[in-house]
């Protein structure tokens, strides 16, 4: 099977990629994920060769066969699962990547970074938030008028 991500990793930015694999033997069951947001793939081989997973090559980083090397790309951290982990379990990982970074900026500088943290935060954790935009959301949809059933119907 091979699989390839629609989107390139973004040039010059540190990104955090996860791939999951299901074991479904079906590239169905195989998942892409950059910063914790799930990628559209390109399907290029649908099933094993031999239908196997089993292999004689080495498992590499970085390059696809010897002498082949990626360029200008660098690896930060390294994680194997003994299990394919969820969507949610991707993203909670990559929003905790990014806490982190900035928890080590400078006090000053942590404010503009946080942001897409916060609004995340908000929208998905923050109860009263949550409350406060479903109900603005639902006056909204009172107080818009409806002219499609106001309309009167073609005769």
């Amino acid at each position: 099977m091979k699989v390839a991500a629609k989107d390139q990793l973004p040039a010059d930015t540190w990104t955090q990629v996860a791939i999951t694999y299901d074991g479904s033997g079906l590239t169905e069951g195989i998942k892409v994920f950059y910063n914790g947001k799930p990628q559209g793939l390109n399907v290029e081989t649908k099933s094993f060769k031999k239908n196997t997973i089993r292999t004689s090559v080495p498992f590499t980083i970085g390059s696809r066969s010897p002498g082949s090397p990626a360029h200008a790309v660098g690896l930060a951290g390294l994680a194997v699962w003994g299990r394919a982990l969820a969507a949610g379990e991707i993203e909670g990982i990559s929003r905790g990547q990014a806490l982190a970074d900035v928890v080590r900026l400078d006090p000053a500088a942590r404010p503009a970074a946080a942001a897409a943290l916060y609004d995340w935060w908000l929208a998905s954790a923050d109860e009263p938030f949550k409350a406060a935009t479903a109900r603005v959301t639902a006056l909204e949809a009172r107080s818009t008028p409806n002219f499609a059933a106001a309309a009167p119907s073609p005769t």
